[in-house]
This record gives C-alpha cells, sequence and structure tokens, in this order.
C-alpha cells in the first residue's frame, strides 16, 4: 500500500483529532465475539456497536554527549526533539444486512516528526499504519481482511497485508489459515529499505543505489491446528513459510501446549523446528505450581539456537552466538498482606562449552489506602562467557493527591572487567503522572544515565494519554 505525502499526514491528523482518536503504541486485542450466535438484521434492529478510540502523544527532549569514538575521533552531540503521536480506532459488533453483530475494525497508525537542531538532511516527517482490517464473523468461522498481525506458534511475529480465515470445528478442534505480503517499512514501499545483513547490502559501496524493494517479492503464509481441552488448556501444531527478495527467508514447524490439569498447577511448552535443515531453533517448557494461596513456584527450560532465528537472507546468520541451553527457576511469595518478596535463578550451558549464570531477588512493599505508597527493591548478579555484573534497583511511587501520582527508580551496574575504561553504569528516572480523569491523562519525566558509551545522557518526555469509549453493548 502506499500513500501520498499529501494524504498521509491527512489521516494522521484524522486519527488525532479529538472526535476521532485513539492512539496506542501497542494494539490491544480486540474483543472476544459474543457467545450467543449472531443472527440476519432486519431493517428494524437497532444496530448496537460498540467503539473505542486511544491516543498517546509523545515529546521528547534529549541531548547525548558521547564518549570519543575510536582513536579518539570526536563524537559531535546534537539536541533532538522528537514528536510521536499513536492513535487507533476499534468499532465492534457492526451489523451488515446478512448477519447482526458480526463485523469488526480495527485501525491503528503512527506518526513521527523530527525536530531539533539535526541538519535539515536529517529532518524528516514519518509514519505509517500499524493494523488496518476488517474482521467478519459467521457462526464459527472468522475472515480478516488488511493489514493485521499474527503471533504465536511457528510464525512467532508477522505482520502482514492479506487473508486469515479462522473456524472452530466441533470436538474442540480449530484451524487457522493465513497468507499475504509481508508489511516494509513506510506504507510497505520505503526508498532505500532494504533486509539487515543481507548479502547484496555488503557488496555495494553506496546502499542507496539499489532498487527499491518489489512487494511481490515479500510474502508469508502459514496454518495452525488446534484441539482445546474441555477445562484443562489447548494443544497445537503450526507451520509457517516467509519469502524475502523473492527467496526463502525462513520454513518453520511448531508445536505448542497449555494444561492446567488442576488449579494449582499449569503447563506450557512449545518446540520450533527448521523444516529445511530439520534441527530445533526453539524449545520452551514450564510448570507453574500454586502449592499455598501466597506462594508461587515456576520451573523452566529452554534449548535456544539464535541462528535459525534469522532470516536465510542474512549474512548475520552465519554469525550468531552458539546455542544454549538454560534451566532456571523463580518463586514469588506474599510474606504479609502488603509485603511480597520474589527471586529466580538460571543457568546457562553454551554449546562452545561455556557456562553463564543469573540470579535475581526483589521485594515490594505498599502502605497506606489504595497502595499510595509502593516501594521496590532489587539486587542481580549476571556471569557470562565474556563479562558479567551486579545491578541494583530501587523504585518508588506516591500519590501525592488524588490526581497525581510521582514515580522515582534508580539502576546501578557493576562491571566485572571494564567496558572502555569504566567499571559502572547509573541510572535514574523521576516521573510524575496527572489523570484527570479516566479518559485523559498526562505525563512530565525524565531521565539521566552515565555509561561507558556516552558521559551524559540526559532526557525528557512529555504524554499525553487519551482514551475514549461508546456505544451500545
Amino acid at each position: 500500500m502506499r500513500i501520498s505525502e499529501a494524504a498521509a499526514p491527512a489521516l494522521v491528523a484524522l486519527l488525532s483529532s479529538p472526535v476521532l482518536a485513539q492512539p496506542s503504541a501497542t494494539a490491544a486485542p480486540l474483543p472476544p465475539p459474543p457467545a450467543d450466535t449472531a443472527q440476519p438484521a432486519t431493517a428494524s434492529d437497532h444496530d448496537r456497536f460498540h467503539w473505542s478510540i486511544a491516543s498517546d502523544t509523545y515529546l521528547r527532549l534529549f541531548q547525548r554527549a558521547m564518549l570519543p569514538g575510536p582513536n579518539g575521533a570526536l563524537v559531535e552531540s546534537q539536541i533532538a526533539v522528537p514528536l510521536y503521536e499513536y492513535a487507533s480506532l476499534r468499532i465492534v459488533d457492526i451489523d451488515v444486512p446478512w448477519q447482526a453483530d458480526s463485523l469488526d475494525l480495527e485501525l491503528s497508525a503512527w506518526g513521527n516528526v523530527e525536530l531539533g537542531e539535526q541538519d535539515s538532511e536529517y529532518r524528516r516527517v514519518d509514519g505509517d499504519l500499524t493494523v488496518a482490517n476488517l474482521r467478519h464473523r459467521v457462526g464459527p468461522a472468522q475472515v480478516t481482511l488488511g493489514r493485521q498481525i499474527y503471533a504465536g506458534g511457528a510464525a512467532r511475529f508477522v505482520r502482514f497485508d492479506g487473508l486469515a480465515v479462522g473456524l472452530e470445528a466441533p470436538l474442540g478442534f480449530g484451524v487457522r489459515t493465513y497468507g499475504g505480503y509481508t508489511v516494509l517499512p513506510r506504507w510497505t514501499m520505503a526508498p532505500g529499505y532494504h533486509l539487515l545483513g543481507s548479502v547484496a547490502d555488503t557488496l555495494v559501496s553506496s546502499p542507496d543505489r539499489l532498487p527499491d524493494p518489489s512487494r511481490e517479492d515479500y510474502w508469508v503464509a502459514g496454518w495452525r491446528v488446534h484441539y482445546r481441552l474441555t477445562g484443562m488448556g489447548e494443544i497445537g501444531v503450526s507451520m509457517h513459510e516467509q519469502h524475502e527478495a523473492s527467496a526463502l527467508g525462513r520454513r518453520d514447524m511448531g508445536a505448542d501446549l497449555r494444561l492446567t490439569p488442576i488449579d494449582e498447577l499449569a503447563l506450557t511448552g512449545q518446540a520450533l523446528v527448521d523444516a529445511d535443515s530439520k534441527s530445533p531453533s526453539d524449545i520452551r517448557a514450564a510448570a507453574d505450581v500454586v502449592p499455598l494461596r501466597d506462594l508461587t513456584v515456576a520451573a523452566e527450560y529452554r534449548y535456544t539456537v539464535p541462528a535459525l532465528f534469522l532470516s536465510r537472507q542474512s549474512v548475520l546468520s552465519v554469525f550468531s552466538s552458539d546455542a544454549f541451553n538454560e534451566v532456571g527457576g523463580s518463586l514469588s511469595y506474599l510474606v504479609l498482606e502488603r509485603l511480597k518478596l520474589g527471586a529466580h535463578g538460571y543457568a546457562d550451558l553454551f554449546d562452545d562449552g561455556s557456562n553463564g549464570w543469573r540470579a535475581n531477588g526483589r521485594a515490594r512493599l505498599a502502605v497506606g489506602p489504595a497502595d499510595q505508597l509502593v516501594l521496590r527493591l532489587g539486587y542481580t548478579r549476571y556471569t557470562g562467557p565474556i563479562n558479567g555484573y551486579h545491578a541494583l534497583r530501587w523504585a518508588a511511587g506516591y500519590q501525592l493527591i488524588e490526581p497525581l501520582r510521582l514515580t522515582a527508580e534508580s539502576y546501578g551496574y557493576f562491571y566485572d572487567e571494564p567496558i572502555r575504561g569504566s567499571s559502572a553504569a547509573w541510572v535514574g528516572a523521576l516521573n510524575g503522572e496527572w489523570s484527570f480523569s479516566t479518559r485523559w491523562a498526562t505525563l512530565l519525566g525524565g531521565s539521566v544515565a552515565i555509561t561507558p558509551y556516552a558521559e551524559v545522557d540526559a532526557q525528557l518526555l512529555a504524554r499525553l494519554r487519551v482514551r475514549l469509549a461508546g456505544g451500545d453493548r
């Protein structure tokens, strides 16, 4: 989909207006369809639909004083003032002539204006459609057409322009298929966009001279079949294929399960296999146990081959880190009504024989009515094949008055081996959020960081959040 430069600002302005605005950085899923079977609509029926609008506007101001580069090369520091807008609109249970309460619309977009002291060649107005689709529900089937997101199973996470069809069959069986063109940045046809790490990019000295990507050369397709165990969970198998620049990007098979045999036990598992090499790329298993009302214990295992997560067309796939096994667990205990303690620990074993581990302990204390004051404290220890660190974190949130809440947090990192001559890093942040109502809220905050790569990184953030909803339910 290509949108003209004149049309793009108009669309963003429409979505950002008080009447049609609802920006959200991450789009929440649509509500599930009603349990009862929709009936054909008649001219006398009242269309009882529900709508929601959200808008998040972010204004950031920051300046980074970078440390000298290689061989003492100086790095210029410039002030940047980016303005971001995230907007979304949802309408569910719209009537169509042949079916009542069966049509849903979902639309979300973002826009960005770069301001500040940057050179004119870096100033830009950018934006894109995140989601734009219609979903039609007819009995146990549903069809979604347009720009959409599919996550889970062999697909992992993909965004495409195309068609998805789902069907819930009798006896707990179900199937979902999807296919379409992969979404590329900026209206899917951005000049100069190329696959990160592609071989073609490494063979030219002027990437800007490469031809624009052809939309038809980037596509995805896949399916998932599942079986729901009444009152216990779900198991499924899936397959995903993805092509990039007319060549195979990846082809994966997957299996997953979610089981709750009793209220005190939940089991989850997932396995992904590269279909061409027949090699597992990711295997995960976890068990969550609640032996006492205030105690939760979890055990986890994971095997990952990072190289198989990358596209076959990326030269980076042959330089990925080694495969590794990870095993560990966590626990959370509500000692008192307002005091919660937690801890986790994991050990990593890499295929090259090296190993590492990480452990964390944390505490959360709530004081006063409605958690007026919340205090958090945490400690993390990490060791790895290259380096390790100790980390300390503390945070506090205080409801100063009914609409105003203040939060402050600080992170400190202390390295086993110095990084660029620095043995520590620190990040601090302070925010204040004012809620005018359940629909309107604003936030003003800032952060300061001192790291091995920046002498000072200071940022300011202003946010305006709007949430509107209406219609008959």
